[in-house]
């Protein structure tokens, strides 16, 4: 059998000419002769391929036409659209594919003359059945494939070594210089980088094309020359893809580009626009990235997301590694598809990906391990610092639910700005309170683990990780939890802390105090929610303490993590004003707790409203609300005095309210801050300590940054 592959508008090589002489390749090894024919281009030494047509079309045009006539072809194979012009020169004898790498619209002009149509993306099928009117019997879906030979790596650290970014990292686009590629988007986005960033990454640029000097001006122009390599067009494209950390493709539309296959194969975390055959290759939050098509700033969003963190390029590139090795290699045994065109069996590239194959309807992603869910009303002023500090964590297996309760300012239209990121999702919903939204936020989250976080609280960027390490190796643990410093409205940390815990909490613990220190420190196993309950909507405080009390009253385990990982913003309006819609709160979560547990209620009822009292007596004291902090002392006294020995904070608060009763303003004001002082340094010191212990973000091996 003798086929041949026509290939017109490549003269520098690309995507669809690799395409062509791989094809061509593989059908020479399974006993085909196959010739490719084409522009004069770098690629031509390989599968025999001949520098065929000058650049006249006429002239061409005959050309091809005289060597149809001369030679006998049992299947032509045209992969642009000139060449599909051409096949009218074809003899209606001899069977014709044509392989639309991208759609223009003259193709829909072109596809009647030849036998089947071959799509490389699932949109480009979608395509020629809906705007084509292609039946399914003249139409293939068929990907492309790759076959990844990368250096050893011996020679990518010599490599490194020949060129001056050898200390820093390195950021690759392949890609003609052409509008379609969008560099100049990518140009605009680097130089809104942040300096930190752009000191510790070279970004290089693999291609020509007829925009170079456009470009390179508009990069002069931006500052950033500096930052850039120009790599012209390359035929080692491989050795430069073993160099790179990372890699973006900006494109405005494209069809299934090789050279993003041939990056995952290097094991590369790729940031891609979410256009038509990166959305068939790239699962979002799995092995890749996605950010929108022209688009500067979503573009540089992604960038940031992407270049500072570590941990989230090492489990991207594994992941998209492990992927193109399973779907999209050509040295998959029996990757090739059989294709029935007039009753020759012609091999045409790859297996589809099963979840993209055509008798599947849509790809599913694979589940997030967690869930974060945000329940926000009206938290415009501080949703944008937590949603952000979500997207930081350097374990980047979640999805992010923010469930709108009922807001009346701009809460929506912030999360809807990050729409780029698909693991953030929006729930809107009338105002129900803080238990209901939660629960909403439950109901359709898909993770093993399910994290909550207060729209106007922040976490460290180990907060995912570290507990991740836990539920990981501890199945029998149903909630970690970690510890949490204060911050002031402006996002400031100060010297306060939540008391930390390593004992075993027991339903009499949680009654007592809410170890746990707030609703955005702990996460829990959905199983756990599923099996014993979510939160109960019949409390608007202490929805949280609640669920953490029956937890421990059925039996389930609490473990905290290392570190202060959890950001609590404090709020001195709230401290003092709703102390007594507090204490009416504490009434009903005692009553609701009376439902299953009476006797230990009953048994700890005047202890309990001791250290209830103790804590907003702290609490006030914090604000600067001396005599509500007064009030609040001698009625946990009166409670129950035990609870100077029993609640082990008990002392230091009611000292420090002894003190300024009896101390002369301006010595209490110079002890204050001796006091808060010395605490923050003890505190900071313990917080170093817990430091140590967290997990730490890969970086690549080969860089010291």
């Amino acid at each position: 059998m003798k086929i041949l592959h026509t290939l017109y508008q490549c003269k520098m090589g690309g995507g669809s000419l690799r395409v062509a002489l791989d094809l061509a390749e593989t059908a020479c090894s399974q006993g085909y002769s196959s010739a490719v024919i084409t522009r004069d281009s770098p690629l031509m030494a390989r599968a025999g391929g001949e520098c065929f047509f000058s650049g006249d079309k006429w002239q061409d045009g005959w050309k091809l036409w005289q060597r149809l006539r001369q030679q006998s072809y049992d299947l032509i194979h045209v992969h642009d659209r000139y060449c599909a012009l051409l096949l009218r020169l074809i003899p209606a004898t001899i069977p014709s594919v044509q392989t639309n790498h991208i759609i223009y619209h003259t193709h829909r002009r072109l596809t009647p003359f030849a036998d089947v149509v071959v799509a490389c993306s699932r949109e480009m099928d979608r395509h020629h059945e809906e705007f084509f009117g292609l039946p399914a019997s003249r139409r293939v879906y068929i990907p492309n494939g790759v076959k990844p030979q990368f250096p050893s790596a011996t020679r990518v650290q010599a490599l490194r070594q020949e060129y001056t970014f050898s200390q820093k990292y390195l950021c690759l686009t392949v890609a003609r210089l052409s509008e379609q590629k969008g560099h100049t988007y990518l140009l605009q986005a680097i130089a809104s980088l942040p300096e930190s960033i752009r000191q510790k990454w070279q970004f290089a640029l693999a291609g020509s094309g007829e925009l170079e000097s456009d470009l390179r001006a508009e990069a002069r122009q931006l500052g950033i020359e500096q930052d850039l390599l120009w790599l012209g067009h390359r035929t080692d494209v491989s050795e430069w893809l073993s160099l790179a950390n990372a890699f973006v493709m900006p494109s405005l539309y494209e069809g299934l580009p090789l050279a993003l296959l041939e990056a995952m194969a290097a094991g590369l975390p790729c940031l891609v626009t979410a256009v038509d055959g990166h959305l068939d290759v790239i699962q979002p939050r799995a092995n890749g990235l996605f950010c929108q098509p022209a688009d500067v700033e979503s573009l540089a969003e992604g960038l940031k997301v992407l270049l500072t963190n570590g941990f989230l390029r090492q489990r991207l590139g594994q992941r998209a590694q492990e992927d193109v090795r399973q779907h999209w290699s050509f040295e998959k045994p029996g990757s090739s598809t059989k294709v029935s065109i007039n009753a020759f069996i012609v091999p045409l590239g790859c297996l589809p990906m099963p979840s993209l194959s055509p008798d599947s309807q849509q790809a599913t992603p694979p589940r997030p391990r967690f869930s974060v869910v945000v329940p926000a009303y009206n938290a415009e002023p501080y949703l944008q610092d937590c949603m952000q500090s979500v997207l930081a964590q350097t374990d980047p297996d979640f999805e992010l639910i923010i469930v709108d309760d009922g807001s009346t300012d701009g809460t929506a239209d912030l999360v809807r700005s990050l729409s780029w990121d698909t693991r953030v999702k929006l729930v809107q919903r009338q105002n129900g309170g803080l238990a209901a939204a939660r629960n909403s936020g439950i109901q359709i989250a898909q993770g093993e683990w399910v994290a909550f976080l207060d729209a106007d609280d922040r976490w460290s960027p180990e907060k995912l990780a570290t507990h991740r390490l836990v539920l990981e190796t501890r199945p029998e643990i149903a909630v970690t939890y970690d510890r949490a410093v204060f911050i002031d409205q402006a996002g400031q940390r100060s010297g306060l802390r939540l008391a930390k815990t390593d004992r075993p909490l027991t339903a009499e613990h949680l009654l007592l105090k809410n170890y746990l220190g707030n609703g955005s420190t702990p996460i829990v196993r959905r199983s756990v929610l599923q099996a014993a309950g979510m939160f109960n909507e019949n409390l608007k405080r202490m929805v949280d303490h609640e669920l953490w009390v029956r937890l421990s009253w059925r039996g389930y385990s609490f473990q905290r993590v290392p570190g202060i990982l959890t950001e609590y913003r404090l709020h001195p309006q709230s401290l003092s004003a709703n102390s007594e819609r507090m204490l009416q709160g504490l009434q009903v979560f005692l009553e609701e707790i009376s439902a299953y547990a009476p006797d230990l209620v009953q048994r700890l009822r005047p202890l309990i409203l001791a250290c209830n009292h103790r804590w907003m007596a702290r609490s006030a004291f914090a604000a600067g609300d001396y005599s509500r902090a007064r009030h609040h002392g001698l009625h946990s006294l009166k409670a129950d005095p035990s609870v100077i020995w029993r609640d082990p904070r008990a002392p230091i608060t009611f000292l420090a309210i002894l003190l300024q009763s009896i101390t002369p303003s301006f010595l209490f004001t110079r002890l204050q801050s001796w006091g808060l002082n010395l605490a923050h340094r003890w505190f900071s010191v313990q917080a170093d300590r817990e430091q140590q212990t967290l997990p730490l973000s890969p970086s690549h091996p080969s860089s010291g940054l």
